[in-house]
């Protein structure tokens, strides 16, 4: 059985939705799909999941990335694999090949390769909804630093905690030391938030573990965002015309997901990006490579995290936030411009509902 977050639908269609059990991504991609189609859902339970749960009978299967469950699309009459990630894949995985239909957010090019004698693929927008945010001319100086997902089935306290203490006490230095005073609000899951709220030298911050509405009140009222280089977070900024920077990398898809950046003209100037890119070296991109990557910056961390060159290199970096190339007009219109014109693929739910699957 799988672990993951999965709820039903009331109704005539009686549809299962299951997200990966990692950061908000899956879960937010699958609200928004939900509302789309005006599906009246129950609430996301975590649990390993049982083919089906508690022996319900279903029309249609929305996965949201989760693997591991070849039986379960094979007990449902229509199911659709839904993929954030599958810009990043060489090859499908053996999990969405069983699904009839495959939907990939188009964040990035997908590879030519993947497309091959492969019929029942179809890229659609991302899935999140568009947030319209304009920011106030008036922001009292917040910076909005944001984990959201850092909670992998791979990842350690390295990942968890210390990399992100260390990218806030460079951050709390930095902003101590201007003259006008800067608020900073450091928001993530809660078991995160709780870990990083003890530590002593990180007492100037504001913790919070937010709602999606409360979150994007931060967003709206924030100088500059500080965030993962994932994929909703940083593309609902740019989408919004907030100032933002990408933090470095510290989990196996962020790297991927920085070099992408990157190579696009959207990322900026980010630290130890570099040496970090280099535990993906001689991989490319599955399950099995991805523990082998966590592994490599776990090593990494405890080696070099402490080291005064590392120390340098952050600092300098948050001494620069707000002044950063990140907050040019420039940089801004060109990442605004780039989710446009992602969004000019169909949306899931057109799909969906004109294949007949979801009425």
């Amino acid at each position: 059985m799988t672990e993951c977050w999965w709820k039903t639908s009331f109704g005539a269609t009686r549809v299962l939705v299951i997200a990966a059990p990692f950061g908000f991504g899956p879960r937010i991609a699958a609200d928004h799909l939900c509302e789309r189609l005006d599906l009246a859902m129950g609430a996301w339970n975590k649990a390993p999941m049982r083919l089906p749960p508690g022996n319900l009978r279903f029309d249609v299967l929305l996965n949201f990335g989760v693997e591991g469950t070849l039986d379960l699309s094979t007990h449902i009459p229509f199911s659709v694999w839904i993929d954030c990630l599958l810009w990043l894949r060489d090859v499908l995985p053996d999990s969405a090949i069983k699904h009839d239909l495959v939907l990939g957010e188009h964040f990035f090019e997908l590879k030519p390769n993947l497309l091959l004698n492969q019929p029942n693929i179809l890229e659609i927008q991302p899935l999140y909804e568009s947030p319209s945010i304009v920011p106030p001319s008036e922001t009292g100086g917040l910076v909005l630093v944001s984990f959201g997902g850092v909670i992998t089935p791979y990842s350690t306290d390295s990942h968890r905690v210390g990399f992100p203490h260390l990218l806030l006490k460079s951050i709390l230095r930095a902003s101590s030391s201007r003259k006008s005073p800067t608020r900073v609000v450091c928001c993530g899951p809660p078991a995160i938030i709780n870990l990083l709220s003890i530590e002593s030298d990180l007492s100037g911050i504001m913790w919070d573990a937010p709602d999606r509405p409360r979150y994007l009140a931060y967003l709206r009222a924030c100088d500059i965002l500080v965030v993962q280089p994932g994929l909703y977070g940083p593309f609902e900024a740019f989408e919004s015309y907030v100032n933002t920077v990408l933090s470095p990398p510290f989990s196996c898809t962020q790297i991927w997901q920085s070099l992408a950046f990157q190579s696009n003209g959207l990322m900026g100037a980010v630290p130890l990006l570099g040496t970090l890119s280099s535990a993906i070296d001689g991989t490319s991109f599955n399950t099995e490579s991805e523990q082998l990557v966590f592994s490599r910056l776990d090593e990494w961390f405890h080696t070099h995290a402490c080291s005064e060159e590392v120390s340098m290199q952050l600092e300098d970096w948050a001494g620069s936030l707000l002044s950063s190339s990140d907050r040019s007009q420039e940089m801004k219109s060109r990442r605004r411009t780039y989710v446009e014109n992602c969004r000019q693929f169909p949306s899931a739910d057109e799909i969906l509902v004109s294949h007949g699957i979801v009425k």
